[in-house]
């Protein structure tokens, strides 16, 4: 019984080493990215298909909010998104809070927005 297992696997090891070995011969690293500048961006003027989400907060409230782990807290700030330059949502009135106090010893904070107003899409 071992024998007859024994030859197939051996056969597919095989194979598997051939498939792997000629796939990788080559690596053309002649790649083209067009990128630009970050110093020159912004929301009205990035190229890109996703939505871009600004958090406008003042940054003291910000950082008290953010250096204080004991309790889920929330400051007032303004959302604006946009997309392909368009502007989806301007100046619209959020609270913006930490979340899960047991998670905010990391680096990456969770957060949530809060809509002061009714909001229709």
């Amino acid at each position: 019984m071992i024998g007859k297992l024994y030859i197939p696997i051996k056969i597919s090891l095989i194979l598997s080493l051939v498939v792997f070995g000629f796939s990788c011969t080559s690596f053309d690293d002649d790649i083209n990215i067009e990128t630009q500048d970050y110093r020159y961006l912004s929301t009205e003027n990035i190229k890109t298909p996703l939505k871009i989400v600004e958090l406008i907060v003042d940054q003291t409230e910000f950082d008290i909010m953010y250096s204080d782990r004991t309790r889920e807290t929330g400051v007032d700030a303004f959302l604006n998104v946009y997309i392909s330059g368009n502007t989806l949502i301007e100046g619209q009135a959020i609270e913006l809070e930490l979340k899960c106090v047991n998670s905010s010893v990391f680096d990456m904070k969770p957060m949530s927005v809060k809509f002061k107003d009714a909001y229709h899409n």
